[in-house]
């Protein structure tokens, strides 16, 4: 064994000496990351928010938060491209077991204005009410919740862009026409077959009325009116400036 001479000892010293500070500097990285490590995590808490159309899903599982969020990218560049802007605040959106109060509300789905949330039954939830309240006369499946999905993301992208506070059934022609304007090809089909109905003659007529004794049926004049080569997007427009 070699013993430990003076040079030795003062060698160590000072390699200690060089050491220390390193050490603590190491000490303090860490604990700066672990800190931004915190926050990070308390700022995705409450959702994850999509790349496109300033939603945030809540507490939902990854396959639902990617169908969301691609229902809200769909939606965003069709809105978009008729003229309307998402403009609003982040808007929270949750899969739930019941459906709470809200101020404009599918069979499934509910956009709640005030407090920037939507509320979308989650599946199973659905699966379960549509035997008794069928939307559309159709059998749930996957393309048919989505739509529901899109309904709900095109109320609270138009909701901004109203000139005066929104009328509802103007609102409900909105997103009804996005819902079926987006809706697979094969599914709209089965829809405009299962509902007979002709499309609204003039802006005047989409009312509460019929919107409170048939959706469905409001649903489809709407779309049938908006698809008129006449209409589309000026029919958005009338509707956003209240000059119907």
């Amino acid at each position: 064994m070699l013993s430990n001479g003076p040079g030795q000892n003062a060698t160590r010293q000072a390699a200690a000496h060089r050491t220390r500070p390193s050490y603590f500097l190491s000490l303090l990285t860490r604990s700066v990351a672990g800190l931004l490590l915190c926050v990070a995590v308390g700022a995705y808490a409450e959702g994850v928010r999509c790349p496109v159309g300033d939603i945030v899903v809540v507490d939902a599982a990854p396959a639902d938060v990617d169908m969301v969020c691609g229902a809200a990218a769909e939606t965003t560049a069709y809105m978009e491209a008729l003229g309307l802007r998402a403009t609003r605040p982040v808007t929270k959106f949750y899969l739930v077991n019941t459906i709470g109060h809200a101020h404009f509300s599918s069979s499934i789905g509910a956009y709640d204005a005030a407090a920037d949330r939507i509320e979308i039954l989650n599946y199973d939830a659905a699966l379960k009410l549509m035997p008794a309240r069928p939307a559309f006369g159709v059998t749930m499946n996957q393309a048919l919740y989505r739509s529901f999905v899109v309904h709900e993301i095109a109320h609270a992208t138009a909701n901004p862009n109203f000139a005066h506070p929104p009328a509802g059934p103007a609102h409900e022609y909105i997103a009804y026409t996005v819902q079926l304007a987006l809706m697979d090809p094969a599914l709209r089909a089965q829809v405009l077959s299962n509902v007979p109905a002709q499309a609204f003659d003039r802006l005047s007529e989409v009312g509460d009325y019929l919107l409170m004794l048939d959706p469905n049926r409001f649903a489809v004049m709407s779309y049938r009116h908006f698809v008129r080569p006449e209409n589309g997007a000026i029919a958005f427009e009338h509707l956003l400036t209240g000059d119907f």
